[in-house]
């Protein structure tokens, strides 16, 4: 936001950064509701400079896009980057910076705290009249996601001709279905294993499959370890260990012998 001053521009920029991430993250999942903070567990922090010097301004959040907005009552300022004084309300350095933190405790203290743990999350800086907001009337959107992914069915099945064995150089496959979409990003992939080698993940949406060709698998009952993550990454509530339906496969590489002898009365 540009505002004339004088014959000149000041430029006055705020950011909220969620706990634990860059300020480039758009997210409010669990691992930011439980990184550490200024504050406490969680939360934001906010920086801010350029602002009027030891001004006092309100932050304020909205659960519903930003038609109802609520002020974060409780925070703390790092020392020389403003000071917090209660209410909403905090004031900037002599030098017009600040530096503010709120755990994820102040906004579960609101009653307007959405108890599913979804939504969005808007924050915005106004002044103290409530003329002017900053970085807008609408201020910085989050995706609010506090709820980890579960499976929902599992199955698991070899390309051989009897889908519950597989021999070297057979495919097995685990696919399964979750309660919500599944990440897409490729550190967030579907991933672990099969018999201890490492599988390949495809899908879309909440189906998903994962697979390898047997190899140096271990014989016997083909046993699978996956981790998961929904699309705002939070992992799921279990690594996927179990099928829903009581598929098997049974791994055999080993090859047949046969021994003969040659007997005469």
């Amino acid at each position: 936001m540009l505002i004339a001053l004088g014959s000149g521009l000041m430029s006055q920029t705020v950011d909220f950064i969620p706990a634990g991430q860059l300020s480039t993250y758009s997210k409010y999942n669990i691992n930011v509701s439980t990184a550490s903070g200024i504050d406490g567990t969680g939360g934001f922090s906010f920086t801010g400079s350029l602002f009027a010097n030891s001004t006092n301004y309100f932050v304020q959040i909205s659960f519903d896009g930003g038609s109802t907005w609520h002020y974060i009552e409780n925070a703390s300022a790092t020392d020389g980057q403003g000071t917090w004084i209660g209410s909403g309300m905090f004031r900037t350095s002599a030098s017009g910076e600040m530096q503010i933190a709120f755990a994820h405790s102040r906004m579960t203290d609101l009653a307007a705290w959405p108890s599913s743990g979804t939504g969005t999350i808007n924050l915005r800086l106004t002044t103290q009249d409530g003329n002017t907001k900053y970085p807008g009337a609408s201020g910085e959107a989050f995706t609010l996601d506090l709820v980890r992914p579960t499976i929902s069915t599992a199955s698991i099945t070899s390309n051989n001709s009897d889908n519950e064995w597989a021999k070297s150089g057979d495919a097995i496959t685990v696919a399964f279905t979750s309660s919500e979409a599944l990440s897409t990003d490729s550190d967030y992939d579907p991933s672990g294993n099969i018999s201890g080698v490492a599988v390949t993940a495809s899908g879309s949406g909440t189906s998903w499959s994962v697979a390898n060709t047997v190899s140096t698998h271990s014989e016997g009952a083909a046993t699978f370890n996956i981790t998961y993550y929904d699309e705002n990454e939070n992992v799921g509530a279990s690594a996927l260990t179990a099928t829903t339906d009581g598929s098997s496969v049974t791994i055999d590489m080993t090859d047949p012998t046969l021994t003969t002898s040659i007997a005469s009365n």
